[in-house]
């Protein structure tokens, strides 16, 4: 199921002509507002930020958090792990026209070579790409990269907790996990559960954005200060 496995990182390639539009088309724009908002939010809140040296982004596909980001942090250091070429490319001339700093990463997650002192990591609909075990293996090695005290950002799809929403996602969200196993190869089923996962690493929620009627979240949080590399 892994996205940075081969076959996933070649249909993830394939789709990338048409990733941003055909977002932007079934989620109302919901998709590319979730990855702005808290990054556009980041120059606005000093009270929850601190200084932006570097910045990880781990399957950022087209490069669409960079514009928020170079907007609100220019002259921030970028780490951009892509295993999908086509979307990498596409990633690679949107950092330039931007003008920013990015070194770009072919490989996988667990294959990649990553420092431990990010202080903001970016993970845009990754998360909700693996199931609980490959979750936690996934997120132990992000948790590993970030400083004390650093700044998560998350963006996925939630389901909804009640009433009729609570169908519509579930329903909605099943048929998109059906897709992408289609043209992807993602193995996942059905969404992890990164609340109770960010509560156990004891990270503090800062901010939170709902978007097309709370089945797309954008959430920040905070690693402990107290935290030991």
């Amino acid at each position: 199921m892994k996205r940075s496995s081969s076959i996933t990182a070649a249909g993830f390639s394939a789709l990338s002509p048409f990733y941003d539009l055909a977002a932007e088309i079934l989620t109302f724009g919901s998709v590319r507002r979730a990855q702005q908002d808290c990054l556009a939010d980041l120059s606005a809140h000093a009270e929850i930020t601190r200084p932006l040296r570097r910045v990880l982004i781990v399957g950022g596909g087209t490069g669409l958090p960079l514009e928020p980001l170079a907007a609100a942090r220019p002259r921030v250091a970028v780490t951009f792990i892509e295993p999908a070429a086509g979307m990498r490319r596409r990633a690679a001339r949107r950092a330039a026209r931007l003008g920013l700093d990015v070194s770009f990463v072919a490989d996988k997650l667990e294959d990649a070579a990553l420092d431990s002192d990010f202080d903001l990591i970016c993970t845009p609909f990754f998360l909700d790409l693996f199931d609980q075990p490959q979750l936690c293996a996934q997120t132990q090695i992000l948790d590993a990269a970030l400083c004390p005290g650093g700044l998560w950002l998350e963006a996925d799809f939630f389901y909804r907790e009640r009433g009729v929403g609570r169908i519509v996602s579930r329903t909605t969200i099943g048929a998109l996990y059906g897709v992408f196993k289609v043209l992807c190869g993602i193995g996942a089923h059905r969404l992890p559960d990164t609340a109770t996962m960010f509560k156990a690493m004891n990270y503090k929620l800062e901010m939170r954005r709902k978007r097309l009627t709370g089945m797309i979240e954008t959430r920040l949080y905070r690693k402990d200060p107290a935290c030991e590399d």
